[in-house]
């Protein structure tokens, strides 16, 4: 690979039986040479808030609902992953799955859909579907390397190292997010951590987006990289039912995207 790559991985595998997170829906990018986000890590087995962080789904590019994390899945994989929950063309590609298991203390339809979508040499989005019977909060969390510098742009997030690979973030859909960064937290609760290897870790800062709906909703996320300052982009969902949403990005290069979901 050289320095122009771009790389992503999307956690869309069965839970497991050892060593396994609860990060379904998981989604690490690189992008220029670097990592930019990224899972948090392993950092210790023993059996602590630290650990609870680090496998949880606090820790992991995943939306909370209502606060709280994934429920463990199925112990063992019964069947093999569905070979149209993803399309490669020469274009794009894309893959989609979903959190059935529900979300630890949670009452009522809960279910998450996502979908990852790459535009080769562009750019990627991911398209979030809730499913609920009720109002939710909702915390959608995109942990930045350690060696990225974030901040606030608008209604955007980016990363702003120069020289290096960057990306920003864009939020779409039809309600406002609280947007906020953190970093180094222990208290109310622990975020904005990674761990490069075992018993170590450090503070690194996470973009924390939080929304409340009414009923079930779909949004996306433009995930633009580049090399270097990443300039401001405009985009708009145009339409989103529970099949697909269509996305249209402005500029120089305009270009109307259907994203699935599976």
């Amino acid at each position: 690979a050289d320095g122009k790559s771009h790389w992503a991985f999307f956690d869309t595998g069965p839970w497991g039986t050892g060593h396994q997170h609860n990060d379904k829906l998981h989604l690490s990018l690189f992008a220029f040479g670097r990592e930019i986000l990224s899972d948090r890590g392993i950092y210790s087995y023993q059996q602590d808030k630290w650990q609870a962080y680090f496998t949880g789904s606090a820790a992991h590019n995943v939306i909370l609902l209502d606060g709280k994390g994934q429920n463990k899945g199925e112990a063992e994989a019964r069947f093999p992953v569905n070979d149209r929950t993803w399309q490669i063309t020469p274009k794009s590609d894309c893959a989609g799955g979903s959190v059935s298991q529900g979300f630890e203390n949670t009452e009522g339809k809960a279910l998450h859909k996502r979908t990852v979508f790459y535009l080769k040499n562009r750019c990627w989005f991911a398209i979030d579907r809730i499913e609920t019977d009720r109002a939710r909060n909702i915390k959608a969390l995109w942990h930045f390397h350690p060696d990225c510098t974030v901040e606030k742009q608008g209604k955007t997030v980016a990363s702003t190292d120069k020289g290096k690979g960057n990306l920003r973030i864009v939020p779409l859909s039809d309600f406002v997010w609280k947007t906020e960064i953190i970093k180094g937290q222990t208290e109310p609760e622990i975020q904005g951590w990674h761990s490069a290897d075992y018993n170590l870790r450090e503070p690194a800062p996470t973009a924390v987006f939080s929304a409340r709906i009414q009923k079930s909703a779909g949004f996306a996320w433009l995930l633009m990289p580049a090399s270097g300052a990443v300039p401001q982009i405009h985009a708009e969902m145009l339409s989103a039912d529970e099949h697909a949403m269509q996305i249209r990005i402005h500029g120089e290069n305009p270009e109307d995207v259907t994203i699935p979901f599976f």
